[in-house]
């Protein structure tokens, strides 16, 4: 697949620019230095003529003076003029020597920006190669979830192709948090593709939790079979430990890991059941294993489970009854049938002001579409609150205070029987200024 990106070209068009430039620079600095250098050396080379002339001057003039040809004067003249060309041959020839190494030093120097650009440069190189994707392993091509479509515009990163080695296949295992503490690298495990089983070991264990389930990778030890192919579900069974001497059963439904229960085992005759303790070892899943084997025969009955599942199940029964049984119990009040409660006292209404508020209720409740009675009261049928007193028949004295009697009595408004759907069996209705009394159930 080939891709492109104009502005890393250009950004590798400008490194390469600028790597022409660095070493334009550094071959015209170095003719620059060697140019400064031959002027060190012809000045040098003059001072060394003539550091040699006169030292053979100077033996010359030395000669003679010892002959008595010149005289001290002359001799003396000569030998120091040899001896200042000396020192000046000298601090020529240490000159010499700096600039070489000034000349190195600046030298390196650019050397070092020809480096940076070269760098550049081979980095953006490598950035344009990968621009052409090509696979580095043998595989086949699977499709992308979201293809790339030419022209498309993508970011870094984004995965453009996905190669896929058929016989380096992995099993992805999603295992319950609770279960995955006791998985080890290392240990064996059996992936069933539903085709065939397929050996393997755990190589890999996410730490982190992704919904309740943390993944294990198995790598796949036997050969795959036909239709194994990349996300294929699969099933997977991890070998905890092998244990010897237990028995394998399902779940008890209050059996804890490393727990003692009390389960029911079969008679001999097959006509009752003893209760035994059992001592429950490692769990997977819904499985349990007992450790304790002698106190469970291979043939047992787990009476305790069933016992208790059918107690839930006719208290679950009974249960249902009883609440159908109260919805369709007749407490002598209609239904579809509403109770509202209100405070006027904890609204800031008075005495005074609660007639009106009363009425204003009435005619507002009455103007719903869908509404035929309001009515209002103390207390609301059903609602186990009321006011009791002590009747006082008239003509006759009044009861003392421990006497033994009462009444119930509620202020309501003449819709009120209307209201909770009680009919009239017989009598009369009242009014705002009527009363309605019940003794003993009777009217």
């Amino acid at each position: 697949m080939d891709l492109t990106d104009p502005q890393l070209q250009q950004e590798l068009l400008n490194a390469q620019l600028a790597l022409k430039a660095a070493k334009s620079d550094y071959q015209s600095l170095q003719a620059q230095l060697q140019s400064t250098l031959m002027d060190k050396k012809t000045s040098a080379a003059q001072v060394n003529a003539d550091y040699t002339q006169d030292q053979l001057q100077a033996q010359t003039d030395k000669a003679l003076y010892d002959l008595g040809v010149i005289s001290g004067l002359a001799y003396q003249k000569s030998k120091n003029t040899a001896d200042q060309l000396s020192t000046q041959h000298q601090l020529s020839q240490q000159q010499l020597d700096v600039n070489q190494k000034a000349i190195q030093v600046q030298l390196g120097s650019q050397k070092t920006k020809i480096d940076q650009a070269q760098a550049l440069v081979d980095l953006y190189q490598k950035q344009v190669e990968a621009l052409e994707v090509r696979s580095t392993i043998a595989g086949t091509l699977a499709p992308l979830a979201t293809p790339v479509q030419a022209g498309e515009h993508v970011t870094a990163g984004t995965s453009v192709a996905e190669v896929i080695q058929r016989d380096k296949l992995k099993a992805a295992l999603q295992i319950a948090e609770t279960q995955a503490r006791d998985i080890q690298l290392g240990q064996p495990a059996s992936i069933d593709t539903h085709n065939g089983i397929i050996p393997g070991r755990v190589t890999r264990i996410d730490p982190s939790v992704v919904n309740g389930t943390r993944t294990v990778d198995v790598k796949l030890d036997g050969a795959l079979p036909s239709g194994a192919v990349p996300q294929l579900s699969v099933d997977g069974t991890i070998d905890l430990e092998r244990m010897q001497d237990v028995l394998y059963m399902g779940r008890p439904a209050l059996g804890n890991e490393n727990s003692t229960l009390n389960l029911f085992k079969v008679d001999a005759d097959g006509k009752g059941a003893t209760r035994v303790s059992v001592k429950v070892g490692r769990a997977s899943g819904v499985n349990r294993t007992t450790r304790d084997r002698s106190s469970l025969p291979q043939k047992s009955l787990v009476v305790f489970q069933v016992a208790l599942s059918v107690v839930l199940l006719v208290g679950a029964i009974l249960m249902t009854k009883t609440l159908t049984n109260l919805e369709n119990h007749n407490f002598g009040v209609a239904q579809n049938r509403y109770v509202l409660h209100f405070d006027p006292q904890g609204a800031g209404h008075t005495i005074d002001t609660v007639p009106a508020l009363y009425r204003e209720i009435q005619d507002r409740f009455s103007a719903i579409l869908g509404v035929v009675n309001v009515s209002i009261a103390t207390y609301s049928p059903l609602e186990g609150d009321n006011w009791s007193d002590c009747p006082i028949p008239q003509g006759h004295p009044a009861q003392r205070f421990d006497a033994n009697c009462d009444s119930t009595w509620d202020r309501v408004d003449p819709h009120f029987l209307d209201a909770i759907g009680v009919p009239i069996l017989r009598g009369r209705g009242f009014t705002e200024h009527g009363h309605i009394a019940v003794c003993g159930g009777r009217q």
